[in-house]
């Protein structure tokens, strides 16, 4: 099911420093009580 599948290029990947730059630029009142990610490979979109 999964044969053809390949590997995404690490530019198509979300990289830890966006999600870190994200995280850092919300208010300081902010309060992120979750921080979903999802690591499965969705070839539909």
């Amino acid at each position: 099911m999964a044969a053809g599948l390949a590997d995404p290029p690490p530019d198509a990947m979300t990289q830890p420093a966006d999600i870190a730059a994200n995280t850092l630029e919300s208010p300081k009142t902010a309060s992120i009580a979750e921080l979903l990610i999802n690591c499965r490979l969705e070839d539909m979109l």
